[in-house]
């Protein structure tokens, strides 16, 4: 009979490497510091992004809590009432912010996260029976070079990995109890609330069992309990919804200029992630040929479910392919464990090869994050916006730049950020106004393309139809509707630097 802490029924077979909890502690800390160590190499927050925006709404959390609550993104077209998806995540980061500058407080909450994940896959790696644990560790953390420079963003998904993690180590130790909480802790934390239930469905495919029933209704009041906890329930399933399909739907369809992740996958992904990958397609191999029940065979058939089906959302949305990684390389531990132990010297060689491609990851990861885009371009602009009445209407020229904007300059509020769907779901005609002019476009109209009866003159839509009061400008970006504003009668310049330029509407 397996063991009823191991459906692979291996967790008391001594095994090359085993390794202790205080080791497994103690790595786990040297991997977290290894991490703050990578992300020293910049001064930013790596990625250049959504990681400025998390961090600023947790120190105003903070700071001023009923503030951030009623209007936590300062957009005008992201959602018809305050939302927060990422509510719990920004509670961890919140107490940070205050003994750490902002930088460094997503820096050290992105280390601690590291250092659990390297914990949670030792357990599994313990679970499923894989002999030399640290060797697999290395291959699931350095497996993959864009999956490894991702991890250092600093924004929610990560903390998503982790919780995920946790939940297949209750699912594989049958504790209905662990997988509710981390359930629940997950849909507090994070916008795409079924992502933590991948072991549970993979349970439930495999054994199609009583268990595996238990299992899935511990996710499922888990997951009810976490939504129905965040402030803005229930405004939050409304958004869970939107977000996860909306994207999919519009992003393409109507050319939304969403987020490359959001695109479907591509092959450098793939390329960076060779030791996962064939890892992933050897166990495939392994385990089709055992003659086993998938129900018998335990946790390798869990991982390859979870694997399997991360990697063909992944195919669709690029940004689940942060999750196949992982599962992929503790499938491979599961399912390819005898052979590894029959074969050493040939496990050697390979391993070997593989450690040269995980220094390759880890080089390519820290040359991306030396050099990490500075947010201050955009300091002198929001200096000066600081200075005006709160709650003035930026008119930002790409969605992009709301990040920076924000993170600097929270007293205004912006056009669009964060993802333009969701401007389009509140307003499609003002989107394309804006998207035209984001386009740099030397005229701009409500449809997406213009035609000369529809189109209609830049500045008079920005102070009308938007309300502007300012119009931040990147000017290597939008190099025509900087020189057309200079002219423009309802504009004037306010502010100038090398990177950017304020313009204010004239009365």
């Amino acid at each position: 009979m397996p063991d009823e802490r191991n459906e692979g029924g291996s967790a008391a077979v001594a095994r090359p490497g085993s390794l202790s909890l205080k080791t497994k502690l103690l790595i786990s800390l040297l991997f977290a510091a290894g991490a703050y160590l990578l992300l020293l190499s910049t001064p930013w927050i790596p990625g250049a992004d959504d990681g400025y925006r998390h961090v600023k709404f947790a120190h105003r959390l903070a700071t001023e809590g009923r503030a951030a609550l009623a209007d936590p993104w300062r957009l005008l077209y992201f959602w018809p009432k305050p939302i927060d998806g990422w509510f719990g995540f920004h509670l961890l980061l919140a107490p940070l912010t205050l003994l750490f500058n902002l930088v460094t407080a997503s820096k050290v909450l992105v280390s601690l996260i590291c250092g659990a994940i390297t914990f949670a896959v030792l357990e599994l790696l313990e679970d499923v029976g894989a002999a030399y644990p640290l060797a697999w560790l290395i291959v699931t953390v350095f497996g993959s070079g864009i999956v490894l420079y991702r991890a250092t963003y600093g924004r929610p998904f990560l903390f998503s990995i982790l919780l995920t993690l946790f939940a297949t180590l209750f699912v594989l130790r049958r504790n209905a109890w662990g997988v509710f909480a981390v359930s629940a802790i997950h849909a507090f934390s994070y916008s795409i609330v079924f992502l933590v239930g991948l072991p549970v469905v993979a349970y439930l495919l495999v054994r199609r069992d009583k268990r595996s029933l238990v299992m899935t209704g511990a996710f499922v009041l888990g997951l009810a309990a976490g939504m129905a906890a965040n402030p803005y329930f229930p405004e939050n399933v409304r958004f869970v919804v939107t977000q996860t399909l909306a994207p999919l739907t519009l992003g393409v369809s109507q050319d939304l200029d969403v987020g490359g992740e959001l695109q479907p996958l591509s092959i450098w992904w793939i390329v960076s992630s060779l030791p996962a990958t064939l890892l992933f397609l050897w166990g495939t191999v392994t385990i089709l040929r055992d003659r086993r029940r998938p129900a018998d065979a335990g946790a390798p058939w869990i991982l390859f479910v979870m694997s399997s089906l991360t990697l063909l959302a992944s195919l669709r949305v690029a940004r689940t392919f942060d999750y196949f990684v992982p599962f992929a390389v503790l499938f491979g531990a599961s399912a390819l464990s005898g052979w590894v132990a029959s074969k050493k010297c040939d496990a050697a060689v390979l391993a070997g090869l593989a450690f040269l491609f995980c220094l390759l990851n880890l080089f390519t990861t820290w040359r991306a994050v030396s050099t990490t885009a500075s947010p201050l371009k955009f300091e002198g602009a929001s200096n000066y916006l600081l200075q005006q009445p709160e709650s003035s209407i930026v008119f930002n020229t790409w969605w992009g730049q709301y990040h920076f904007l924000y993170f600097l300059n929270s007293r205004s509020r912006y056009i669009t950020g964060i993802d333009p769907t969701f401007f389009y779901l509140m307003d499609q005609r003002r989107y394309w106004l804006w998207r035209h002019i984001s386009n740099d476009e030397p005229a701009t109209c409500d449809t997406p393309v213009c035609t000369p009866d529809r189109a209609l003159s830049i500045a008079p839509v920005i102070a009308k139809e938007f309300a502007a009061a300012f119009v931040v400008i990147e000017n290597a970006r939008t190099p025509h509707l900087l020189e057309y504003l200079r002219k423009a009668p309802e504009f004037k310049e306010v502010h100038r630097d090398p990177l950017a330029s304020v313009f204010a509407a004239v009365p």
